[in-house]
This record gives structure tokens, sequence and C-alpha cells, in this order.
């Protein structure tokens, strides 16, 4: 739901002179090339990263427009989609459909293509209703590069669940740690991160560590229920600095994966990303949450 008027949400969406400020996949890739015509009914671009490929607008409606996207590379696929503009209250609900076909060779990725797509298009939907709202997006990416990681002892608690359950599974961990750290301030650091184990798109499911560094002090072996104890071993790794709400940090997962297919740094298979909060939703407000994405590399 975005709080503003059809006109002015239509204005937007039909216009691509505007929609670098809210594209889920041009903030992965901000240097990419752009060439939009005069009227801003067709826009290409070329990417290392994203790929290229183009989008004309076909038909405009009353609150409903609809476009043809044209994807060349990483691999050719075309698509018909619409966004369409609804009425509910005093707010107006957007919805973003497509139509889509893939190179036949790839028809076993289909289910893992529509969950990955679909993400994208929710994430592009938050960053939308920010920019229609507030006339900027509560969320930016700074490439930090590559820096040495020295490692360290940690506190954690291993779960799995649904892609769509995620933030709330682990924002439960993350509390069971919160209360262990409050009451054994001695033990603990305030340094928390997730490990990802595994991702299965087609499954809808993750694998996820919930963890907390450890000060290095030894820990008593009688820790509550499903928490364990481990290390992580000194690495390189790439990160992507994520600002603001949680609900967009998979542009930076995009962005961190997109540069691992893009060839821009070759991957440690021995360990698994990581993401590490460097503030807390306790202490400030959504937008000005700090996360780090990072990829160990070789």
């Amino acid at each position: 739901m975005i709080d503003a008027t059809r006109e002015h949400i239509y204005s937007i969406l039909s216009d691509f002179n505007l929609w670098k400020a809210w594209s889920p996949w041009l903030i992965c890739e901000p240097e990419a090339r752009l060439r939009i015509s005069g009227d801003g009914k067709y826009y290409e671009w070329i990417g290392e990263r994203v790929g290229s490929g183009n989008m004309r607008i076909t038909d405009e409606k009353e609150f409903q427009i609809s476009y043809d996207l044209c994807i060349l590379k990483p691999w050719k696929s075309n698509s018909k989609t619409t966004f369409q503009l609804s009425q509910s209250g005093d707010q107006i609900e957007v919805t973003w459909t497509m139509d889509s076909t893939l190179p036949f060779f790839m028809f076993f990725l289909k289910k893992m293509m529509e969950r990955l797509i679909g993400m994208d298009y929710e994430r592009g939907l938050l960053m939308l209703k920010d920019y229609c709202e507030k006339g900027s997006v509560d969320a930016s990416l700074d490439f930090l590069g590559e820096s040495q990681y020295e490692g360290c002892s940690y506190l954690g608690i291993k779960n799995s669940s649904a892609l769509d359950n995620m933030s709330d599974v682990m924002g439960a961990d993350f509390e069971k740690l919160t209360d262990f750290a409050l009451a054994n301030k001695k033990l603990v650091s305030s340094d928390f991160f997730s490990i990802y184990h595994k991702f299965s798109f087609g499954k809808n499911r993750a694998d996820f560590t919930s963890a907390l560094r450890l000060k290095g002090e030894p820990i008593a072996a009688n820790l509550p229920k499903g928490f364990f104890v481990d290390s992580l071993p000194k690495t390189v790794l790439y990160t992507i600095r994520h600002k603001g709400t949680y609900k967009l940090l998979g542009n930076a997962w995009g962005a961190i994966t997109a540069m691992q297919r893009a060839k821009e740094f070759k991957c440690n298979k021995r360990m698994h990303p990581m993401e590490f909060y460097r503030n807390s939703p306790r202490d400030v407000a959504p937008h000005e949450l700090v996360s780090d994405v990072c990829m160990p590399i070789e």
C-alpha cells in the first residue's frame, strides 16, 4: 500500500527517467550504462552485474501500465509486465506482475527464478513506496571491498525456515541470544551476526545460524537448549554495507551474488556468507540500521 495519489504513482511508473531512484536492480550496479528515450518510454541498460536488456512501455490505460521487457544477458528472455493501481481506502495498492519465458534448457530453474524475481519485485515495491511518499529511498549500498577478517569464537543458534518466515525465526533466536548476553556480559560481546549455510530458493527454505561473538573467556558447558559454541577462522571478506531497514537487505545480497556471478571475486567455498549487524533496532530507527553483507573470498 502506498500513501500517495494514483496520479502521482502513475507519473513515476510511466517515466523510466525516474526508475533509477527505486529500481531493485540498478542499486546493485550504480555505474551501469543507461540510455533512456526523450519521452521516458524506452530504456536500455548495460552492466557487468545486471547484464543487458531493454524495456518499452506498450500500453497506458487509466491506472494500468504495461511494458515489454527484453533481457539479453546473462540469458535471453522476454516478458510482458504490468503495473495495476487500485484504490484501497485512502491508499493505493500497486500490483506488479510478469508473464515471462525462459530458454528451454533452463526449465529446471523455473521455481528458483520465480522466487528470486518475486523477491526483487517485493523490494522494488517497498522502494517505490518510499520514493512516492518521501521523494527518496531510505536504503543505500556502500561497496567496501576486500578486508582481512581475524575470525572469532561465537555463541550460536542454528535454525531452518521458509524464506518468507526467516526474519521472524531469526528475530526470535536473536532475542534468546540477547537475553543470554544481558545475563552474561563478561562472556559475550554485543557483536551480533548471521551465518547463511544454505539457500534453497526452489524449495523456499534457508538454513542459518544466529550468532553472538564471545569475548574469549571460557564459557560454561550448561548452555541453554539449542545453543552451541563454535568459531570462524581468519579469512578475507568482500563486504557490501547496507544502510536502511532490514526489509531491503536483499539489495546487498542481490549485489554481492551478482558480483560473484560476474566473477569479480572468487568465493571461498569452505566458508559460508555472513551478515554483521553494526547497530541495533533497539537503539536506532529502521532507516539508520547498518548491516554488512560479507562473502568469504580467496
